[in-house]
C-alpha cells in the first residue's frame, strides 16, 4: 500500500537582536529571515511522494560510507520510514546534520564513483565539491521545481566521512520517486 505524504514543510530561521549602549543611549535592531517551503503529494513543483530517513549514524574516525541517494543503497534501512521501497529520481530538500555530541567534523560530498554533483555549479569540480559541517552544523539544500536535483546513474552518490573523532548523524531526503 502506497504511502500518503501531508504536512511537508521545510524551514529555517536565522534571527538577532543587536543592542548596543556604548554610547549611553540603547540602540537596537532586529534581524529576521526564515525560509520556508510547503511541500504536497505529488510529483509535481513543491511536490514530493518519497522520504528516506538515517538518523544517528555513528561513526569513529577516520571512518566514511557512501549512500546510493537513488536506491538507498548504503542507508541502515534501505526503505522510506513506512519500509516501502523507492527509488528516487531526484531531490527535492535533503537535510544533512552532524549532532552537537559529535566530537568530529562530518565532511560531506566526494564519493569515489558517480558522486552527487546535482547542487554544485558545473564549472570547477563538482565531483570532488565537500562541505564541512562542525559539530552541532547542519545543511538544507532546496530545490522545488520539477527538475529538482536531479540523480542517473553517474550522479546519485552521496559520501559521508570523518577524519578523527566520534561523529554521529542524521540525513532525511524528500524526492520524487520513479
Amino acid at each position: 500500500m502506497p504511502s500518503v505524504h501531508s504536512e511537508i514543510t521545510c524551514e529555517a530561521t536565522l534571527a538577532a537582536k543587536l543592542t548596543d549602549t556604548s554610547e549611553g543611549i540603547g540602540l537596537s535592531a532586529l534581524f529576521h529571515l526564515q525560509a520556508a517551503l510547503s511541500l504536497t503529494e505529488g510529483v509535481g513543483a513543491n511536490q514530493i511522494n518519497a522520504v528516506a530517513v538515517e538518523r544517528g549514524r555513528h561513526m569513529s574516525g577516520p571512518a566514511s560510507f557512501e549512500l546510493d541517494l537513488s536506491t538507498l543503497a548504503g542507508f541502515e534501512q534501505a526503505k522510506d520510514p513506512l519500509r516501502n521501497t523507492v527509488v528516487f529520481e531526484n531531490i527535492v530538500a535533503i537535510l544533512i546534520r552532524n549532532m552537537a555530541t559529535s566530537s568530529g567534523d562530518l565532511i560531506v560530498g566526494g564519493a569515489s564513483s558517480n558522486p552527487w554533483t546535482s547542487p554544485f555549479a558545473a564549472s570547477g569540480a563538482p565531483s570532488t565539491a565537500k562541505i564541512t559541517l562542525k559539530p552541532g552544523g547542519f545543511i538544507l539544500l532546496t530545490a522545488p521545481t520539477v527538475a529538482g536535483y536531479a540523480l542517473s546513474g553517474t550522479n546519485k552518490m552521496l559520501r559521508l566521512e570523518t577524519t578523527s573523532g566520534q561523529t554521529d548523524c542524521d540525513i532525511v531526503v524528500f524526492g520524487r520517486d520513479t
